[in-house]
């Protein structure tokens, strides 16, 4: 079993992740074993040579906007992720971060219920998700029932 002391996490190797589109993208330097412990994606593409990333520790993620990589580096709590929760639940989808994902699901639940101009969230997610994405669903019935009470 591997250790996942913070010593351990600190003498592994950094991995360097550009981020965004490359007019505007952002470097990240971040330790292997951070991105091991947290991410199935970074688990399947640094863990074997036969990706060039687990061979080069370099990942370019050009499509990732670096506010939502940002945001993923962070703990969600509150209202920390708001500007970017359907993003970062998009992120965590692709990167298979299921406890980024379920944090996400509560927020955007509490923010939901607080904020009553957040059409721009939904139609973002409704576009950017899968169609029985759970996510989608929080979002649609959240608005539907706030649109209730407002009646």
């Amino acid at each position: 079993m591997t250790s996942n002391t913070a010593s351990a996490v600190f003498s592994s190797p950094i991995i360097t992740i550009t981020v965004g589109p490359p007019e505007s993208s952002k470097i990240y330097y971040i330790h292997k074993k951070r991105l091991l412990q947290h991410s199935g994606y970074f688990r399947g593409a640094l863990s074997s040579s036969a990706f060039i990333e687990g061979s080069s520790g370099t990942i370019t993620l050009s499509d990732i906007d670096p506010g939502v990589f940002e945001e993923n580096q962070k703990p969600v709590n509150g209202g920390k992720i708001c500007g970017y929760i359907t993003a970062v639940y998009c992120f965590a989808g692709r990167f298979l971060v299921p406890a980024l994902k379920k944090d996400v699901m509560n927020t955007a639940h509490e923010y939901l219920r607080r904020h009553s101009g957040v059409a721009q969230t939904v139609a973002y997610a409704c576009e950017s998700l899968p169609s029985q994405s759970l996510f989608c669903h929080l979002l649609v019935d959240t608005r539907c029932l706030l649109n209730l009470k407002d009646t």
